[in-house]
């Protein structure tokens, strides 16, 4: 079965609409997906709102973003990460979602480095086990 629907899951696909559609009908998907993705995390992220803007990148310059201008987002380095934690935890200020829809925390070993703790929302924990 198909995760979460209960539907019969075809053999070839585990999801035969993503995994068959067209390539520029796809490219558009992932456009939208990522602009919706980035402006909430602008909206909902002191962290990444402070990051972008330190680095030209207003709430209005995220909406516009293409597949191809990713290269303008700054990359997260696993310690700022790390230090945003240590300054606001448990979690930090990189979390989007309000502490009351958080349901799950995870946490890495922290063998390399510090550990680095994960808040997840039901809607994570869907999208976690759906992809792995």
């Amino acid at each position: 079965m198909a995760a979460g629907t209960g539907a019969k899951r075809d053999a070839t696909y585990w999801s035969p609409g993503l995994e068959t559609i067209e390539p520029d009908a796809l490219r558009a998907l992932e456009a939208r997906r990522l602009r919706h993705q980035l402006v909430y995390t602008a909206r909902h992220s002191p962290f990444y709102r402070a990051k972008w803007t330190g680095a030209g990148l207003g709430v209005r310059d995220v909406r516009k973003v293409q597949l191809d201008d990713l290269a303008r987002l700054p990359f997260t380095e696993k310690a700022e990460l790390q230090d945003a934690q240590d300054a606001d935890p448990p979690f930090g200020t990189n979390v989007c979602a309000p502490a009351d829809r958080l349901v799950r925390m995870q946490a890495t070993g922290g063998t390399t480095s510090r550990p680095m703790r994960m808040a997840l929302t039901r809607h994570d924990v869907a999208v976690y086990s759906e992809i792995g």
